[in-house]
């Protein structure tokens, strides 16, 4: 115990106090984690050093740092705060530090070890890789040759948990002075107070914000804060990439065909305009509603009650009078989170969401990012509140140029404000306008 600490250690706000402090002290550590990922792979990141977009990345990081956080101390943090006396003792607390210190020693290391896998996957490591390596007998040599060749990342975590264990902040409270009942019954009281006032705010840290219409942040989430899919590494930690993709590796490898000449003969999906024609830059508006099945639409169920079906859609049944319309439709997902992939990417839902699997973090495009080659402006309106099924990170991985929420259309006078707003418009896609015009 250490001597000579200020009276509030030695209250019953004690472990609270000591609590944050420690916390405190595993950001410093991620951020150091994250400043050797960056020189580590400087030649990968130099493009993100300009001042503005290293705070992006960094304020995106602490987004992603405080969930893993929480989530690799949510034992050591109902530990500290846990509403029974009896628990302030040498014994226990040295407890507690046993189990920050080597959780978030592990959680440190594997950082570090991280940068040095990067260059071979440009992407932070995530669950998928134990069912790559599942089958190798060579990784012991592997692990020690790395080991040999980055000493200096042997000795940076050395040091960095020799710190931690010294600055680790112990309270030196202790049950001996809690006598009597009533002082138990306090005690007890507010420690279970404290408990739950923290409860909310670790549930705010791992979802990602407070906000209802808020999904839990996953790895795609990252494609916010960044200009290219390779700098979303920097963002994440690799503890939050193992975490949240438990169980999400989805995809297996089928081979339909023995090569890519013979697929391509069957059919392949990568079509070339004829050179002699000229684009013909019309402006694309592309509609996404939530829940508009082909049973509310009058123009495409005539057969239905003897050809007197009206539906509920009068003015998109004279649109459909005027306009090119399929009479077979294909669902390629089910759920507001599968809409943007789907529509705009023709990627479909496999087992998982495709935002929510780790093959999201992948290089790709969609209608947004072709049309912006060919010099058209990108724009994605949504109706529900900014962030909201991660929409926005998406939109900017796939080329829109900007985002529009419903926060960005109240705050517009020229519409109203807020006038339009019913206070519960606010999950899923909503009504979705995706415009696409020629500059």
């Amino acid at each position: 115990m250490r001597r000579n600490l200020p009276n509030l250690m030695r209250s019953p706000l004690a472990p609270f106090v000591a609590l944050l402090a420690n916390l405190l002290l595993v950001f410093g550590l991620y951020i150091v984690a994250r400043i050797e990922y960056l020189f580590e792979n400087y030649n990968y990141f130099c493009a993100v050093i300009s001042p503005s977009r290293l705070w992006n990345v960094f304020y995106g990081g602490y987004m992603f740092d405080r969930s893993a956080i929480v989530y690799t101390n949510a034992l050591y943090i109902v530990m500290m705060l846990f509403p029974l006396w009896l628990k302030e003792t040498p014994l226990y607390h040295k407890l507690c530090k046993w189990v920050f210190v080597v959780v978030n020693s592990l959680t440190l290391i594997i950082n570090l070890g991280d940068s040095v896998y990067f260059p071979y996957t440009l992407r932070r490591t995530t669950m998928g890789v134990f069912n790559e390596f599942k089958n190798e007998n060579n990784l012991a040599d592997v692990f020690w040759g790395e080991l040999l060749v980055h000493w200096y990342l042997v000795l940076l975590a050395t040091g960095l948990i020799f710190l931690m264990w010294k600055l680790y902040v112990t309270p030196q409270v202790s049950a001996s002075q809690y006598v009597t009942a009533k002082q138990r019954l306090a005690y007890s009281g507010l420690q279970l107070a404290l408990l739950a006032a923290v409860a909310p705010f670790a549930v705010c840290a791992c979802r990602g914000g407070f906000d209802q219409s808020v999904r839990p942040i996953t790895i795609s989430n990252a494609n916010e804060y960044v200009e290219r899919p390779t700098e979303c590494a920097l963002v994440l930690n690799t503890p939050f990439s193992l975490i949240r993709t438990i169980g999400k590796d989805v995809f297996h490898v089928t081979e339909y065909f023995k090569s890519q000449e013979e697929l391509e003969s069957v059919f392949t999906p990568v079509h070339k305009p004829d050179s002699l024609h000229a684009l013909n830059a019309k402006n694309v508006v592309i509609l996404i509603v939530e829940s508009f099945g082909r049973e509310y639409i009058g123009a495409l169920n005539k057969d239905l009650e003897g050809g007197n079906y009206k539906g509920y859609t009068p003015y998109v049944d004279k649109l459909i009078e005027q306009s090119t319309t399929y009479q077979y439709s294909y669902c390629n997902g089910r759920k507001s989170i599968d809409g943007m992939p789907s529509v705009l990417c023709g990627i479909p839902m496999f087992v998982e969401p495709f935002v929510l699997s780790p093959q999201s973090m992948n290089t790709y495009t969609g209608l947004p990012g072709l049309l912006r080659q060919e010099g058209y402006q990108t724009a994605f309106f949504h109706g529900a509140n900014r962030g909201s099924m991660g929409f926005l990170a998406f939109a900017k991985k796939i080329g829109f140029e900007a985002y529009y929420g419903r926060e960005d259309y109240a705050a517009d006078k020229r519409f109203g404000g807020d006038a339009d707003f019913d206070g519960h418009w606010v999950y899923g896609m909503n009504p979705s306008c995706n415009t696409i015009v020629p500059r």
